[in-house]
């Protein structure tokens, strides 16, 4: 999943502790009720996670917010599957108990190219005890890390004022539409593909992927997508119905079936292996593979705690 991201607390090295401070205060990933999410927030340095932040709770935090024995556990096993060309680009790792989504992780840029990012567990019903529940979130960092791989800034442009409008309550939908519409028309300009908050630069991965898969769906593919009726009509084409729901989220859900095919998660069928052929024709992103599933080996045999 991609959400929004606040500011980024670590511009500087001076002011690292104290924005990271004020970003916690601010709430910026609670929700209007704080009561319903706690979070903790690290600024990470390779394997030093550094001293959490508490933020978004009025009370004394869960335990589980709390636990920095636990959340050691989980940066050392998202390590494991980001391979160390990627992992720099992490400059926030957020731990959230939030009731109030199922969403599992998620990643968002904390700038307006895609250089770095933020990285965050929901710990709400995380049981590493649990097999599918472990498997569910081997999978899905996985393809949380397909998201910063495919819309950094060496894949993807975006636009500075569009960004910004997502969050400026002042801005009229007229603004808001003629700004996406020129949006739009510059990345055609460029020969890219525009999904409404990236545009797809050509020979990246996601402009080939789309070109490969979406672009027979038609010029309404994207909104499609969006109202599920994609999935309805072509349910075959995807590994499952979040897949559907965007090319972004196609990449990132193919991509970790094509770690952990096994999964319960992923239906494989005749498409499904041609954008596993698609990944397979990429040797950089085969040496990524290999990587992956030595992190994956490794987890699993509990041989990096």
């Amino acid at each position: 999943m991609l959400p929004s991201a606040a500011t980024n607390p670590r511009s500087s090295s001076a002011s690292q502790t104290k924005e990271a401070d004020e970003f916690a205060a601010t709430g910026a990933e609670c929700g209007i009720d704080r009561r319903e999410v706690a979070t903790m927030v690290y600024l990470p340095m390779g394997s030093d996670l550094g001293e959490g932040i508490l933020g978004c709770v009025l009370l004394r935090a869960p335990a589980r917010v709390r636990n920095a024995g636990l959340h050691e556990r989980l940066w050392t096993i998202s390590r494991a599957l980001i391979p160390d060309a990627d992992e720099f680009r992490i400059e926030r790792f957020i731990l959230a108990q939030d009731g109030r989504t199922d969403t599992l992780a998620f990643v968002a840029t904390l700038d307006d190219q895609g250089r770095s990012w933020e990285y965050g567990i929901n710990l709400q019903d995380l049981n590493l005890l649990d097999r599918s529940v472990f498997e569910e979130l081997l999978s899905t960092i996985i393809h949380e890390y397909a998201h910063i791989l495919t819309l950094n800034e060496t894949q993807v442009s975006y636009d500075s004022a569009l960004l910004a409008s997502y969050t400026d309550m002042e801005i009229s939908d007229a603004e808001y539409e003629a700004l996406l519409m020129e949006v739009e028309a510059d990345c055609s300009a460029a020969s890219g593909v525009f999904d409404g908050e990236a545009c797809f630069m050509p020979g990246s991965y996601l402009f080939d992927f789309y070109r490969g898969f979406w672009d027979w769906y038609g010029a309404d593919a994207l909104e499609l997508a969006f109202e599920g009726t994609l999935f309805e009509d072509y349910g075959t084409d995807f590994v499952n119905d979040y897949a559907a729901t965007s090319p972004t989220e196609d990449f990132a859900e193919s991509f970790a079936a094509w770690l952990m095919p096994e999964h319960e998660a992923f239906l494989i069928t005749e498409m499904v292996e041609d954008k596993f052929a698609f990944f397979e024709s990429q040797p950089e992103l085969m040496t990524l593979r290999a990587q992956i599933e030595a992190g994956l080996d490794e987890v699993r045999a509990g041989r990096i705690f």
